[in-house]
């Protein structure tokens, strides 16, 4: 048996849910996978070869399309993941996101946290969040963020803004502040 360890350098260039799909598309036989790899025997290690077929099953479009699992699902949650993106700051009902991917509101919520780790709703908060750390470091106020990105108060905001980057809204825009002073400097 041979363990391969990838470096946290070449983990980076696949992210979390590159990585985590990769491995689960390999863990299936197919043929289509075994013709991959065969592909790939030009490469001057064993190593190299298994991360030539990881960096191509991270990409969906180098995958044939008729590929075992695919039956068209992941398009629809890319979908779903489009319409999140576009309207991160609208309230949006998992029953919309169902009906936009054409598929009963458990079955998407399991497929997205598949694709992207995380359920739709708080794959939203992922970009409220991004979003406001944007807005903030603009120098806009936090009540005016949170209004803006979707939360109903700053509270709201100041509760999931901790919870994902670790700091307070207030340590944070210390913090933005003085970057800035330092690159006037």
């Amino acid at each position: 048996m041979t363990i391969l360890r990838l470096d946290a350098a070449c983990l980076a260039v696949f992210g979390p849910v590159g990585v985590s799909r990769a491995f689960a598309m390999a863990q299936r036989e197919s043929s289509s996978l075994l013709e991959l790899f065969h592909q790939l025997g030009c490469a001057e290690s064993v190593e190299e070869s298994l991360v030539q077929l990881l960096v191509k099953l991270a990409s969906v479009s180098d995958l044939p399309e008729h590929a075992e699992g695919r039956s068209g699902r992941r398009a629809d949650v890319a979908r779903v993941r489009a319409i999140l993106d576009r309207n991160a700051s609208r309230d949006i009902r998992l029953a919309e996101l169902a009906s936009a991917a054409a598929l009963h509101p458990v079955t998407l919520v399991r497929l997205f946290r598949q694709e992207y780790g995380l359920p739709p709703h708080a794959y939203q908060i992922e970009r409220r969040v991004e979003a406001a750390q944007s807005l903030l470091a603009t120098g806009l106020r936090p009540c005016e963020v949170a209004l803006t990105v979707g939360f109903c108060d700053q509270s709201h905001l100041h509760r999931h803004f901790k919870r994902r980057t670790g700091l307070t809204l207030a340590a944070f825009c210390q913090q933005e502040r003085s970057v800035s002073a330092q690159r006037r400097s």
